[in-house]
């Protein structure tokens, strides 16, 4: 089965998709983490459609080769109940100089994923949070559960920091983020101390500092949620994302 670059995606948007975006980085880019993460989305999805052999990794390589993409992101979209794949190059978008300085803007957008741990396209969730990013002006929404508590942003995974102290949802809440593993080994191996934890929407004002991580963004601060300001001059933070993203 060829993988396409152009075509009409809206013929898709009541199926559903185990999807993932990969960053290329000076022609070059790893698909090891992202092709274990997509295998492990079809298996809780949909447990009876055998991936192997149906994608060729070596042929996508070709297919950015070919194209002479040099920077930017690809995308590709499994829809099992139509036995199709889809490859295609998406627009991309990485943060400034001055956004890694004074962090971005986000807001809240109360809804869940249909499975936490898998990456499923949901065309609902994404065209909402799409009109709360244009509509405030911001840069990301953050999920907010049922429960009241802060999950994940709409693509992108959050961390806050307290006292020195790194927190993050549990893993049972969220999408398991590349970004975020590297994160957390990161901060491992700098021992720094590390907690996975519910974050509760009515205690975000006991949180000194925040920062997204995302394929794209790597390690991003956040100066605002909604009305809440955080303090991105935090020298923990200031670490991380001078280590992690160079910034």
């Amino acid at each position: 089965m060829e993988p396409i670059s152009t075509f009409p995606f809206y013929l898709f948007d009541n199926y559903i998709s185990v999807y993932e975006v990969i960053n290329i980085k000076y022609g070059k880019s790893s698909f090891q983490d992202h092709s274990e993460r997509m295998h492990d989305s079809l298996l809780m999805a949909f447990p009876d459609f055998t991936i192997e052999n149906f994608i060729n990794w070596s042929e996508i390589q070709q297919f950015i080769h070919e194209n002479n993409v040099v920077i930017g992101n690809i995308r590709f979209d499994i829809f099992p109940q139509q036995n199709v794949y889809l490859v295609f190059f998406i627009p991309h978008h990485y943060p400034d100089f001055q956004q890694y300085k004074k962090g971005v803007k986000l807001n809240f957008q109360h809804a869940e994923r249909d499975m936490q741990n898998a990456k499923l396209y949901n065309l609902s969730l994404r065209e909402s949070a799409d009109k709360i990013i244009q509509k405030n002006k911001i840069f990301e929404t953050l999920l907010v559960n049922r429960k009241g508590e802060i999950t994940e942003g709409s693509r992108s995974n959050i961390f806050f920091i307290k006292n020195d102290i790194v927190f993050s949802p549990p893993d049972a809440d969220i999408l398991l983020g590349i970004t975020r593993r590297n994160l957390i080994n990161y901060l491992n191996a700098n021992n720094i101390k590390f907690i996975k934890k519910a974050i509760n929407l009515a205690e975000l004002s006991y949180y000194e500092s925040a920062f997204l991580t995302g394929t794209s963004l790597l390690a991003l601060p956040c100066r605002q949620i909604e009305n809440k300001k955080f303090d991105v001059e935090n020298l923990l933070l200031k670490k991380i994302i001078k280590d992690f993203s160079g910034f």
